[in-house]
């Protein structure tokens, strides 16, 4: 299976029936009939064989297993081969995307004898989310969520192993130039799909930044518009975080986190503006809880290097530091609650991965636990 190409048509692989052999004995030609029938009657079902595979996968997986890295970058080539063919089921497809997803995150797996074909699993996705908003075959609820859950995470772990033309200058040059805050679908479609696999890990170019900014700043009062955002500069500042000065930009982020929570302050306070809101048929991609991206963001851009950072984040607790008592709460005492939670959350992982990183005799800043 693993030697077998998925990408042809399922219906053209019936197995070659063998040779015929003279016998004189009866019985024998007897047999050999019913044999010969039987394998020119025989064709392989595609989807029943990377069923079976991704179930002997996940057992494995489940089983804590240790595979040879050789067997599970075949394995996962095998599967690629088959979420990306046309007309497969879509619970297998999806099952698939996850087995994938779970190979990826192996320690083993750092590099890859092939780029992950984001391009093409956008496509199975706009086919699937998109496109069937004018008419297409019905697919049920939970298979749909499903599909689009796994294929996503997926398509995320595909910045991490892309091909070589596939490099973040690469990707920011073909979908950052069509964002147009303008137009609400050029604003949002190619900035939906540029959080999902611009990668910003290592080496990885961040010329973009500077232009992100200036367009970051065009439209006011979008939550969706605000946590894509945030995601991107978020990641930033987590994998790159003695590459990147982020003092030029705290200023706009801090702005931008304020407002999310829904304080009753300013020109808020008596009427809510009217906010800008992701095209319908986009919203799958949404993954970014601003709340989430806006702890991470204020965790990790924390530096000795660059104080700035510290005083951003005091003068954030000291405005919403009276909106944590009881008699002030409100429909922003969630979004206060979630944001302190994770906060806490990343600032002990960053603290106790540090550690590890100083035991180790690591004098940097270590981000990833792959790296201590």
């Amino acid at each position: 299976i693993l030697q077998h190409d998925y990408m042809s048509d399922p219906h053209d692989r019936a197995v070659d029936a063998p040779a015929a052999v003279e016998s004189s004995d009866p019985v024998e030609r007897e047999r050999e009939s019913i044999r010969l029938w039987a394998a020119e009657g025989y064709e392989r079902d595609m989807e029943q064989d990377l069923s079976t595979l991704e179930k002997g996968v996940a057992r494995f997986m489940d089983l804590k297993y240790v595979m040879p890295k050789a067997d599970m970058v075949a394995m996962l080539d095998c599967m690629l081969r088959g979420i990306l063919t046309s007309g497969i089921d879509l619970g297998l497809r999806s099952k698939l995307a996850r087995s994938c997803v779970r190979i990826c995150r192996k320690r083993q797996i750092d590099t890859l004898p092939f780029g992950m074909p984001w391009q093409r699993m956008l496509e199975l996705l706009w086919e699937v989310h998109v496109e069937c908003a004018t008419g297409g075959a019905y697919v049920g609820r939970d298979v749909r969520d499903a599909h689009c859950r796994n294929m996503l995470a997926l398509l995320r772990k595909c910045r991490n192993f892309l091909a070589e033309g596939d490099s973040a200058e690469a990707i920011w040059s073909k979908l950052g130039a069509r964002i147009r805050p303008n137009d609400a679908d050029c604003a949002f479609e190619p900035l939906l799909v540029l959080i999902h696999v611009l990668p910003t890990r290592g080496k990885a170019w961040n010329g973009w930044i500077p232009r992100a900014a200036e367009l970051w700043r065009r439209i006011e009062f979008s939550s969706d518009w605000d946590s894509s955002w945030m995601g991107l500069f978020a990641r930033v500042a987590k994998h790159q975080p003695n590459v990147v000065d982020m003092s030029p930009y705290l200023s706009l982020v801090y702005e931008r986190i304020s407002s999310s929570f829904r304080l009753p302050l300013g020109s808020a306070a008596p009427q809510t503006p009217v906010e800008r809101r992701c095209p319908a048929q986009l919203v799958f991609l949404l993954t970014n809880k601003i709340t989430v991206c806006s702890a991470v963001f204020c965790v990790y851009a924390l530096s000795p290097a660059r104080p700035l950072a510290m005083e951003y984040l005091r003068k954030l607790i000291n405005l919403v530091f009276n909106f944590f008592h009881p008699s002030n709460g409100g429909k922003w005492s969630s979004y206060l609650a979630s944001f302190l939670g994770h906060f806490t959350a990343y600032l002990a992982t960053r603290v106790a991965t540090e550690r590890a990183a100083t035991r180790a005799g690591v004098t940097g800043r270590i981000i990833g636990s792959n790296c201590v």
